[in-house]
């Protein structure tokens, strides 16, 4: 929801102060700093955007973590403007911030909220209408306040709400301090969050971010934050667990935008790598996102009766939270589906006439879940969203005769699921969906021909499409390579790819031929990073290489490279969480 304030007459210009607002609270916390699964387009709205930050060291670590994403990737662009004027920076294209305050740039509470030179003085910025948002951050402050100090805290920011109805002010908890759950900080953090939760306000929670590692690990209550006034978040009483999460995640998006971190103020460059993804996740979030995550693929493993997937997605084994499940057999074949429209990924197993399927997707088999007759045995199995309702339904192919189960009850009913003849025998299945309309449609190919059933209707006619791209023997794959949409062919041997880029059915000077991988190695296909394309990858079921970036290329640094699963099993690719 978005509602227009004010307008304010500068010089010749109208300017319109339009700020996001909430019938619910915000609440920034570590389930919100892995900003790759922010929607883009959220991301260009929040440049439109502007705050007003003061802060000490401590609170410059969202600044520092969010310029590692910068580094990471372009679109996460944000600018400063540090000075003891008033003014944002000038420039365009990226979320703009005015750091510090009229009283100096090193911004403890009395030059912000307590004391009257503070408060004027964030009273004169915010009467400028520069400015969609204000936020503080403390320093070691929370750890010795009382209840009244904090009440007072609250107090005034709700004021200064009331008194520029233009802008919200975002609150803040204190950093850890190693006392955990025993301690002042923790009440007063407490007290923080309670009155965020019932009055409606946004609030960025320092310590809760900074107490957890990636995996969903936390050090709170582990003496996190040692160092008094210069309190390390990583440092705890078992050591630096943010150095230990980084010795055994040297890949993937945390550990490379870490490592882009050329500065974190009293702490190691995946707190604030963790820091500035939130930062990043509150400001999309301000512009108008309602927080649900764009999906990112990820990977697993099963040898039919045991399925191991990477939840967290960070290509390692993270007992405890990634997921280990006992569901098949060891001669079925896996099939995998968002079997009940929740828009993750779910596994089952089929023989070609038996299915069950994990409808709850609680890796168990139970009441809940489903078994089906639908089939014979040696057919191969095709699921897929025959009805656009969301859902994955199942079918079999012999390559020439299709059974679909439209209407999704796992039956075969005579006049309302389909039966094709489209294709040979000997032929290989693909499914995609060809022309955007949100079902899935089927096709044929022998690696070089190809007929695509385009429109739908199971027949071949003059809708269709005949294509000739790829070779006899090479792999085929489909994907929706440049975000149009539409499921688009490719053909691969694991090291070499051609990818019909722009969906014609012929090689053209718009294609891509890419090198990557190595012959014998298994290609997989995602969306590794959430930007809405299909990428490629290659697995020998133990070791990953995902071209997460998708320009083709192997790029250290950048690209995933994983170690997850054992030879010989079949590796899985979904969108598990």
């Amino acid at each position: 929801m978005i509602r227009i304030f004010y307008a304010i007459m500068t010089g010749a210009f109208l300017l319109v102060i339009i700020t996001p607002v909430t019938a619910v609270p915000i609440i920034i916390n570590h389930t919100c700093t892995d900003a790759t699964k922010i929607p883009d387009p959220w991301l260009t709205k929040a440049k439109e955007l502007t705050m007003h930050y003061a802060h000490t060291s401590h609170g410059n670590q969202l600044l520092q973590g969010a310029r590692g994403w910068m580094a990471y990737d372009a679109k996460f662009n944000i600018t400063t403007r540090k000075a003891s004027t008033e003014g944002l920076p000038d420039v365009t294209g990226a979320f703009r911030i005015y750091d510090g305050t009229l009283l100096g740039t090193y911004a403890t509470p009395d030059l912000y909220w307590d004391g009257m030179e503070g408060i004027a003085s964030t009273n004169t910025i915010a009467n400028t209408g520069h400015y969609n948002f204000s936020m503080f951050a403390f320093c070691d402050q929370v750890s010795t306040y009382s209840e009244e100090n904090i009440s007072t805290y609250l107090n005034q920011m709700d004021t200064f709400e009331k008194d520029h109805p233009g802008m919200r002010f975002i609150y803040m908890t204190g950093h850890a301090d190693s006392t955990g759950n025993s301690g002042n900080l923790a009440a007063r953090n407490e007290q923080i969050r309670a009155y965020v939760r019932s009055n409606n306000k946004i609030l960025y929670d320092f310590e809760d971010i900074g107490s957890y590692d990636p995996s969903g690990n936390s050090f709170f209550n582990q003496g996190n934050g040692i160092g008094g006034v210069n309190a390390d978040e990583c440092q705890y009483s078992g050591g630096n667990w943010c150095n230990s999460w980084m010795s055994s995640h040297s890949s993937g998006v945390y550990a490379t935008v870490a490592d882009n971190v050329t500065s974190c103020d009293h702490s190691e460059g995946l707190n604030c790598a963790q820091k500035g993804g939130a930062f990043l996740w509150m400001i999309a979030r301000l512009a108008g996102w309602d927080g649900t995550p764009v999906s990112v693929s990820m990977i697993g493993v099963t040898n039919g009766p045991s399925w191991n997937l990477d939840w967290n997605n960070n290509g390692v084994w993270d007992a405890g939270i990634d997921k280990a499940y006992n569901f098949g057999a060891t001669v079925w074949t896996p099939v995998l589906g968002d079997w009940n429209a929740t828009g993750f990924t779910c596994i089952g197993v089929t023989n070609g006439q038996q299915w069950y399927l994990d409808w709850n997707g609680n890796g168990a088999f139970d009441g809940n879940d489903r078994t089906y007759s639908f089939g014979a045995h040696g057919w191969t199995s095709i699921p897929g969203d025959w009805n656009n309702d969301g859902k994955t339904e199942i079918g079999v192919t012999n390559g020439q005769q299709w059974y679909l189960d439209t209407n999704g009850n796992g039956a075969w009913d005579s006049g309302v699921d389909y039966a094709y003849s489209f294709g040979a025998p000997g032929w290989t299945p693909v499914v995609g969906d060809w022309n955007a309309t949100g079902s899935s449609s089927i096709g044929v190919t022998n690696g070089q021909q190809w007929y695509l059933d385009l429109n739908g209707n199971g027949a071949w006619d003059g809708a269709d499409k005949a294509y000739s791209f790829g070779a006899p023997g090479w792999t085929p794959i489909t994907g929706d390579w440049n975000h149009d949409g539409k499921a688009k062919i490719g053909v691969t041997n694991g090291q070499q790819w051609y990818l019909d880029w722009n969906g014609n059915g012929v090689w053209d000077g718009t294609d891509r031929a890419y090198s990557f991988g190595a012959p014998g190695w298994t290609p997989v296909i995602g969306d590794w990073n959430s930007d809405g394309k299909t990428k490629i990858g290659v697995t020998n079921s133990q070791q990953w290489y995902l071209d997460a970036n998708g320009n083709g290329a192997w790029d250290s640094g950048i690209d995933y490279a994983y170690s997850f699963g054992a030879p010989g099993w079949t590796p899985v690719v979904g969108k598990w969480s």
